[in-house]
């Protein structure tokens, strides 16, 4: 392709003077725009020289940002961060510099310090440091240091973390409370249906016998019914009011009404209590009370039916022997044992008789009246007290129940 020479066009000619007065005035601006962008910003720029341990530049004075003036000005830097420095950031803030010293062109060190404004408030400030000038042997000479405050982003992220750990709390005890109310609701449901098994046993032996009833003419024999039904009928008596104890004590969270009590007096009037049952099956009962056993407090009528309960059970499963109670004193704890001949537990029922409705292998293949409530209301009663119960027993020997309370 021919080109003409009237479309060739002139470069345009610039002098040397005008090229640099152009670069001098692009300069110019450039400062004029950097000195308006320092001016607007919000961090604090400053450029500190680490011999003199002085600023040489800065676009703002902290003392101002800190509500610091004299009558001649504001406070000086250096004097800023030696007395209004939180003396725990001292160390930190200073060891800091000292890495500067050490410092690669490339690296921005970050730091966080406290520094307290004029109000007597510790305001939170963020710095990054870098080197910005060297010597020439290499070693930094001065650092570019460039602050702000951020009190209040820590602040608000404080509450904002505050506010979720405080919403996680309620979600998690939402979800225990819910979690709890289930757990509830599957052990009524579970009570509901253990209760009317245990209720339909009696009633149908009572109904059989009320049948059989009609059918006999033989007195022997109609006393002999007779005496069934009103086993039957103890026994659902027995075993309405267990219940509703249980569920009274799973509705208590503390004791309503708390007394000193002796244990060994209420042992006392529970022994003519038994009086009855131990002649008829010819039982012994030992009673050993140690002198001077301090009271326990609480609830007479519910520490003398855990104390009724396990004496109950030593005598239910003892046919032929001796009981022995006993009160004693160790430490810092009251003990009443009571230990029996009978047929003992086996190993495998042991960690299972405190718990509801529990009926051992031999229960089930005897005539024995055992709703299995007893002595989940034991362990349940002297928990409200702030004790324990704790069962020894071995197969054919006999058991021991231990009934523990804190003195």
């Amino acid at each position: 392709m021919v080109v003409a020479d009237s479309d060739v066009r002139p470069e345009p000619i610039v002098s040397y003077s005008d090229a640099v007065a152009h670069n001098e005035s692009d300069k110019a601006d450039d400062s004029v725009l950097l000195k308006k962008l320092l001016q607007v910003s919000r961090d604090l720029v400053s450029i500190y020289d680490l011999e003199t341990e002085q600023i040489v530049y800065k676009n703002r004075s902290l003392g101002m940002v800190l509500g610091y003036t004299t009558y001649g000005g504001q406070v000086d830097e250096k004097t800023v961060f030696q007395v209004l420095l939180h003396p725990d950031d001292v160390v930190v803030f200073a060891d800091q510099l000292a890495a500067m010293r050490l410092a690669a062109d490339n690296v921005v060190k970050e730091i966080t310090y406290r520094l307290q404004h004029s109000s007597g408030l510790w305001r939170l400030f963020a710095e990054q440091q870098t080197v910005f000038k060297r010597r020439s042997d290499g070693t930094p000479w001065q650092i570019l240091r460039i602050a702000r405050d951020i009190t209040e982003q820590h602040d608000s992220a404080q509450r904002l973390q505050a506010d979720n750990a405080l919403k996680i709390e309620e979600l998690q005890q939402a979800a225990d409370k819910l979690t709890l109310e289930r757990e509830k609701m599957q052990l009524v449901s579970k009570f509901i249906g253990t209760t009317a098994h245990e209720l339909r046993t009696p009633l149908t032996i009572i109904n059989t016998s009320l049948y059989l009833l009609k059918k006999m003419s033989d007195p022997l024999k109609q006393a002999e019914r007779l005496q069934i039904i009103e086993n039957q009928v103890a026994q659902l008596s027995r075993l309405i009011s267990q219940m509703h104890l249980l569920m009274r004590l799973d509705s208590l969270s503390q004791l309503a009404e708390i007394k000193p009590l002796s244990i060994n007096t209420l042992l006392t009037k529970l022994e003519q209590e038994f009086g009855g049952l131990l002649a008829k099956k010819e039982l012994i009962l030992q009673l050993d009370f140690a002198d001077n056993l301090p009271n326990v407090y609480g609830d007479m009528d519910l520490i003398m039916a855990a104390l009724r309960n396990v004496l109950e059970n030593a005598v239910l499963y003892t046919d032929v022997g001796t009981i022995k109670a006993q009160t004693a004193r160790y430490e810092n704890k009251l003990v009443f044992s009571v230990s029996d001949t009978g047929i003992g537990v086996r190993a495998e029922d042991l960690d299972h008789i405190f718990e509801r409705f529990y009926k051992m292998e031999k229960d089930k293949r005897s005539n024995r009246i055992a709703a299995g409530l007893g002595l989940a209301i034991t362990r349940r009663i002297m928990e409200l007290h702030g004790g324990e119960v704790i069962a020894e027993s071995q197969l054919g020997v006999g058991s021991t129940f231990h009934l523990i309370w804190p003195v």
